[in-house]
């Protein structure tokens, strides 16, 4: 494991190796304030100098405003972009582009609440500290070989998994590292699954392929429905005992996963739910396309 030192300035963070005359500079942009209510994971911000609530989803595709928007004076068509002015913290992105969408049902309270996805986050590396209720997003230089787990000695770290392809001329937040999601590898009882970080889905679980392949002890044990942002509908879910989930060097053993059949996420194994975001501080560092990690405390998953 790595070691480095780490150095508090106005703009940021300094991070060096010990091996390395190169300086990182973590150049944090904002503290967004966060909070966690029925498992899903909210900042706050204004949308054309409207407050507003982000649930902040690392797999839409794009920022989008549901009901909120007749609160908002926004009346166009179902699924018609819009460029308004957001702010989330010290960023103000002029002209976002945000997706009106109706029937989105699971969202929360209906005229307060919009998703934040992945075209704004990509920009930056986001840091889910929700023990410290925040989240902080970084533009990292001079960082390509850096260790960024800033925070800890004892980390994990898991590189993106290439999860779909796309020609070279396609924008960013449409790569094939991120694009359905962001994927990286995972174990369930010895067997390599990819995993998908999707925070807004509250549970993390495996599909039915993988819970089957897997060999755990599915039984028949049902519980809540499980029901993504975007998706309005709910899918019938069981909870299964696997011996082990591994990522990285952490390993949890035995591990109680809910299992069900995957809409969305259907090119993933696994799905890394905000219950995994809650439990563990997490860099989502696009710029490294890897994501590292730590236990902090608490109960690994929600198992409600």
């Amino acid at each position: 494991m790595k070691r480095f030192f780490a150095i508090a300035t106005a703009a940021g963070l300094l991070l060096a190796a010990p091996d390395s005359r190169a300086e990182c500079a973590m150049n944090l942009k904002t503290d967004l304030p966060a909070r966690v209510e029925d498992g899903r994971i909210f900042v706050h911000g204004e949308v054309d100098r409207h407050p507003i609530d982000f649930l902040v989803d690392l797999a839409a595709p794009t920022t989008l405003l549901a009901p909120a928007a007749e609160r908002l004076s926004l009346h166009p068509d179902n699924f018609r972009t819009l460029n308004v002015e957001t702010q989330l913290g010290h960023v103000i992105v002029r002209r976002l582009p945000v997706t009106i969408a109706n029937g989105m049902n699971s969202l929360g309270p209906q005229d307060a609440v919009m998703i934040l996805g992945r075209d704004f986050l990509y920009q930056f590396d986001v840091e889910f500290d929700l023990k410290n209720h925040v989240i902080r997003l970084f533009q990292p230089q001079g960082c390509e070989s850096s260790n960024l787990a800033y925070w800890t000695g004892g980390y994990n770290v898991a590189d993106m998994v290439r999860n779909m392809t796309f020609s070279k001329n396609m924008v960013p937040w449409d790569s094939p590292f991120i694009s359905p999601h962001v994927t990286i590898k995972a174990k369930v009882n010895g067997r390599e699954v990819l995993a998908a970080l999707d925070s807004g889905f509250r549970w993390s679980a495996v599909s039915m392929g993988t819970a089957h392949d897997a060999g755990g002890d599915t039984g028949n044990n049902e519980v809540a429905p499980t029901q993504d942002v975007l998706d309005p509908g709910t899918t019938q879910t069981w909870l299964g005992k696997f011996e082990s989930l591994a990522i990285d060097q952490e390993n949890i053993a035995p591990a109680h996963l809910r299992y069900h059949n995957f809409g969305i996420a259907a090119s993933s194994d696994m799905i890394l739910g905000a219950d995994f975001f809650i439990a563990h501080r997490v860099l989502v560092s696009y710029s490294q396309r890897k994501v590292y990690f730590s236990y902090d405390g608490g109960g690994a998953f929600a198992m409600k």
